[in-house]
């Protein structure tokens, strides 16, 4: 999901939601997910 929302939304919006994402999710969760997700590295 995160990759269609990197697609379709403009670089600074999913700058934003990227954002989001971090400080929802563990450290180790995000470790995981930036490695699925290169846009996220």
């Amino acid at each position: 999901m995160t990759n269609v929302w990197a697609a379709l939304m403009p670089p600074p919006v999913f700058e934003y939601v990227e954002k989001m994402i971090r400080e929802s999710v563990s450290s180790a969760d995000w470790a995981e997910l930036s490695k699925q997700v290169p846009q996220l590295a």
